[in-house]
């Protein structure tokens, strides 16, 4: 309740969930946003957990639940889910192998923060695939077509 009273955007990362996603919902009602950033990024390296694998959830539909949300005077409401544009690319499982399940394909994400000359910041958020490389020097492809830009409140 009193994260949603601040008026300030408020930015959780977490992982360990197999999966990579960013979403979004508004955060009380100061105009404020309660962003999330899941990467689990280096979940199925090995294969020997391959039955623990996942592809993008897009649960909870609305948030904070009910009951959280009459406590404190507001609504719930809906999240958005950045889509295909922002979940990490999955792939296909085959029956009879180390992953027979589809999953999110390796990754780690990088999230940077600037403070604007107008104030406020900046958050820039990009996902990289471990196991595929380019370049000369073999760096991790990116997995999001463009990184998630924001400015934050």
């Amino acid at each position: 309740a009193s994260l949603a009273h601040t008026g300030h955007d408020i930015v959780l990362m977490s992982g360990d969930v197999h999966f990579g996603r960013i979403a979004s919902t508004p955060l009380g009602m100061n105009g404020a946003r309660l962003i999330e950033v899941i990467a689990s990024p280096l979940s199925n390296l090995t294969g020997l957990n391959g039955i623990a694998t996942a592809k993008p959830k897009t649960k909870p539909v609305k948030f904070p639940d009910n009951d959280s949300a009459q406590a404190n005077g507001w609504k719930p409401q809906n999240v958005e889910y950045c889509g295909q544009a922002y979940s990490v690319k999955t792939t296909k499982g085959f029956i009879f192998s180390s992953y027979p399940r589809t999953r999110t394909k390796e990754h780690f994400m990088t999230v940077s923060f600037s403070r604007l000359k107008t104030g406020g910041l900046k958050m820039w958020v990009e996902a990289w695939r471990v196991r595929e490389r380019s370049g000369a020097k073999q760096l991790p492809v990116q997995d999001f077509a463009k990184a998630f830009k924001t400015k934050l409140r």
